[in-house]
């Protein structure tokens, strides 16, 4: 019994060292998923969390992306209206 308040704090402790809440580093992947070398999915995974990942779709390949995922505890989707641009994305995220 009077090891369970110090295990805890030792549990808190390493949980807490392991999370990095002042910066996170972004991971960026783009697929071609039919081949005619445009983007057609490009995906960010936040590497310090595991509940942050996002990504947008291109359905129909017309260089539009009308569909933005959300992945973590749960998978969200959600249409974009209006479509975005690649160029628009890359606008968002200055680090492409």
């Amino acid at each position: 019994m009077k090891y369970i308040i110090p295990t805890f704090g030792l549990l808190i402790a390493v949980c807490l060292a392991g999370c990095n809440t002042t910066r996170s580093t972004i991971a960026t992947t783009r697929d071609d998923r039919n081949g005619d070398g445009k983007t057609d999915r490009i995906w960010f995974s936040y590497l310090s969390y595991a509940d942050r990942d996002y990504g947008f779709i291109d359905e129909d390949f017309d260089g539009l992306f009308e569909l933005k995922r959300t992945q973590g505890v749960a998978v969200f989707e959600e249409e974009i209206a209006p479509p975005l641009e690649l160029s628009e994305i890359e606008n968002e995220h200055p680090e492409l």
